[in-house]
């Protein structure tokens, strides 16, 4: 069974045009990984600063590869992360289909 997860990311003051302009260029790479499922970003509606971030992936250690990946490192951890305000990564575990 696949792995949901879902990141809620808080931008920075200021900052959202950067955390937006850098998913758009990791989203493709993602979905290129073996094993993802799905990568959507969404903005909040009601929280200007709040990007939403589904994903689903095929197993743990495709989870594992995804975290080591070049792109994961340099530009989420190395680019991205520093500009957030915050940051919260929730795995879900499907109890129905």
């Amino acid at each position: 069974m696949s792995i949901p997860v879902v990141a809620r990311y808080r931008a920075a003051p200021g900052r959202l045009p950067e955390v937006l302009e850098l998913l758009a260029a990791v989203a493709p790479l993602n979905r290129a990984e073996d094993g993802c499922q799905r990568f959507d970003v969404f903005h909040d509606e009601t929280d200007p600063d709040v990007i939403v971030i589904l994903e689903q992936w095929a197993t743990d250690d495709h989870i594992a590869a995804h975290h080591a990946s070049r792109h994961f490192q340099d530009l989420v951890l190395g680019r991205l992360v520093p500009i957030l305000d915050s940051r919260e990564i929730t795995r879900l575990k499907v109890v129905s289909e």
